[in-house]
């Protein structure tokens, strides 16, 4: 859980929902909040690995590093992207 970013630029904030087979991620696509943010549920498939549907209706997967500081997120069309822990 925390504070995120994104190879892709975007700022991201993982928390617990209250449940937990869940998690809640919030993405601001723009530092300067511009733009609305994405909240999405995402479900815990193992100790180490998430899913999640985007916006346009894609399964994302997510696989947590051992170190805790790293995920890395695919999708489809062999899409994918870092998410480092801020500090």
């Amino acid at each position: 859980m925390g504070f995120w970013r994104s190879s892709s630029g975007a700022e991201l904030t993982l928390a617990y929902t209250g449940r937990p087979e869940s998690l809640m991620i919030q993405v601001c696509l723009s530092a300067k909040g511009a733009q609305p943010n994405l909240l999405y549920t995402a479900t815990w498939i193992s100790d180490s690995q998430f899913v999640y549907v985007d916006s346009e209706g894609s399964k994302i997967t997510a696989q947590v590093h051992p170190s805790g500081s790293r995920i890395t997120v695919r999708g489809a069309n062999v899409w994918s992207a870092e998410w480092m822990r801020k500090n």
